[in-house]
């Protein structure tokens, strides 16, 4: 879905996992650091009065914190700020809270990029990602189910992957 115009929001820094591929957390730190939900939604509100239609929440994970999310995205609706957005989630977050699902939905979240990186759980282990195939599989299901699109990463050529992993993993992103 493409929305013009738009512009992106930080609301938080640092990411608490450690995936072992991951450069966040070299260059963020692992310390997870948030802006106020007050501050955050009052913030979408000036965007949205300058015109833009949508926001691309670029922290490293915008759903470390449920409570968060719901106050954000409660405030969003109560307020009637009609844009979208769009942020980055773990596949293990989405699958735990389905409810958050929703209210991001209803709050006009539109697309959700998530890690998936593998359709080996045998690779995603050697990566520390602390998921499965299955995980994010569920994940996109949810996600669907609420009108929320996927953008998927995947990647190819780690240290204990075969050939027939990349290949399944290439048909599984398609």
């Amino acid at each position: 879905e493409r929305i013009n115009p738009a512009t992106t929001l930080t609301t938080s820094r640092g990411c608490p996992y450690n995936c072992s591929f991951c450069v966040s957390t070299q260059m963020t730190g692992r310390r997870w650091r948030w802006r106020s939900v007050e501050r955050i939604v009052d913030e979408v509100q000036r965007i949205r009065n300058l015109g833009f239609r949508g926001i691309f929440f670029v922290d490293d994970n915008i759903a470390v914190d449920i409570d968060r999310v719901f106050k954000m995205c409660d405030m969003m609706i109560e307020r009637k700020l009609d844009i979208r957005w769009w942020g980055m989630a773990r596949a293990d977050t989405i699958v735990r809270n389905e409810r958050m699902v929703r209210r991001m939905a209803q709050s006009g979240c539109s697309t959700i990029f998530m890690g998936i990186e593998s359709a080996s759980d045998r690779v995603l282990a050697q990566y520390d990602k602390k998921s499965t195939v299955n995980t994010s599989v569920r994940a996109c299901q949810i996600l669907s189910k609420n009108g929320i699109r996927v953008q998927g990463s995947f990647m190819l050529g780690g240290p204990i992957e075969t050939v027939r992993d990349m290949k399944t993993t290439i048909d599984y992103a398609c």
